[in-house]
C-alpha cells in the first residue's frame, strides 16, 4: 500500500515537473527520461553502458569528468552524478575546485540546507590552509546539500579509498524515484528472507 501512495505521488510530481518546470532536472533531462532518449539527446562521449547506468565523458567549467545517468527498473532517470578525478600535486586546489561549483550551485539553487566538514581526524582541523592536505589523507570530507521539491543536490569532496584518489562530485538525486527505487530494492531483501 505504501509503494502505491509513493507510485502515485512520484506519477503526480513527475507531471507536475513536466508541465511547469523552468528548467530540467539534471542536464537536459527530466527526471523520468528514459535510457534511449538520454542517449539520443546527450553530446559526449559514452564511456560505458549498463542496465541501470550510462557514463559519458565530458567537462564542465574547464575541468574533466565523468557523467553518470542511474536508472530505475522501470528505465527512468533517477540520478546523475559529475565525478571529477583530476590530480593535483598543491592539495588547495581541490577545494578550490570544491568552492567554485559550491558558488555556482548557490547561484542556482540557494543557500544550502546543509554545509559540513566532516572530519575523521582532527589533525588540520584549525588550520585552514591544511584542508587540501586533511582531505588527501582521508582526514576530512567536506558536503553541501540542497533539498529542493524535486531533487536533491549534493556537493562532496573527498577521498576515494577505492580508487586512492581525491573525488570530487556533484549528485542529483530525484527525491521521488530514488524513493520508489529504494523501496524495490527493500522488498527484493524482504522477498529473500
Amino acid at each position: 500500500m505504501k509503494f502505491l501512495k509513493v507510485l502515485i505521488i512520484a506519477c503526480i510530481i513527475l507531471v507536475i515537473n513536466n508541465v511547469y518546470s523552468q528548467s530540467l532536472d539534471f542536464r537536459n533531462h527530466f527526471w523520468g527520461s528514459s535510457k534511449e532518449l538520454i542517449k539520443r539527446s546527450e553530446n559526449c562521449k559514452l564511456l560505458d553502458e549498463k542496465t541501470f547506468h550510462l557514463i559519458y565523458s565530458d567537462s564542465v567549467g574547464s575541468l574533466s569528468c565523468k557523467v553518470y545517468f542511474y536508472f530505475t527498473q522501470d528505465n527512468m532517470l533517477r540520478k546523475g552524478v559529475y565525478v571529477f578525478s583530476n590530480k593535483y600535486n598543491d592539495p588547495l586546489l581541490y577545494v578550490k575546485d570544491y568552492n567554485f561549483f559550491k558558488n555556482y550551485l548557490i547561484e542556482k539553487y540557494g543557500k544550502p540546507n546543509s554545509d559540513e566538514r566532516i572530519w575523521n581526524v582532527e589533525k588540520y582541523r584549525n588550520a585552514e590552509n591544511k584542508l587540501g592536505d586533511a582531505i588527501s589523507n582521508n582526514d576530512l570530507s567536506l558536503l553541501t546539500t540542497w533539498n529542493k521539491l524535486l531533487t536533491t543536490v549534493k556537493l562532496s569532496l573527498s577521498y576515494n579509498t577505492q580508487e586512492k584518489n581525491v573525488e570530487l562530485k556533484i549528485e542529483y538525486t530525484s527525491n521521488a524515484l530514488q524513493e520508489i527505487y529504494e523501496l524495490k530494492e527493500n522488498n527484493k531483501i524482504l522477498e529473500k528472507l
